[in-house]
């Protein structure tokens, strides 16, 4: 197998299950962001019609997704993204911002319904 130069260890070989569980999306959306090259590509694995991704380049798929969340909504005033949570206060506060914004739909939807 090849090695992580980063880590100086042997490169692991993630399954197509394993992959979309990390990644958090389906098989179809899996191979659409491939096809965009939005997604690493699978290795194929010789004598075989099994493929399986390199587990760092699906954590670092992973990481770019989670930076640019993090770019994006630090571009949003009054919002400050941290590598190490919300605290209690700022979670309760999400909560209601959350509330409120379903509160608005569904207002919404009642007046469209009328």
């Amino acid at each position: 197998m090849e090695q992580n130069q980063s880590a100086g260890k042997p490169e692991r070989l993630l399954c197509q299950k394993e992959t979309r569980r990390r990644a958090g999306i389906g098989a179809t959306t899996l191979y659409k962001l491939i096809k965009l090259k939005q997604f690493p590509p699978p290795v194929k694995l010789p004598d075989s019609a099994a493929v399986r991704w390199l587990e760092s380049e699906v954590d670092a798929w992973i990481a770019a997704r989670i930076a640019a969340r993090n770019a994006s909504e630090n571009a949003i005033p009054g919002f400050e993204a941290t590598s190490a949570g919300h605290d209690e206060e700022d979670k309760l506060e999400a909560a209601g911002v959350q509330r409120e914004r379903r509160e608005r739909r569904s207002s919404k939807r009642t007046a469209e319904a009328v």
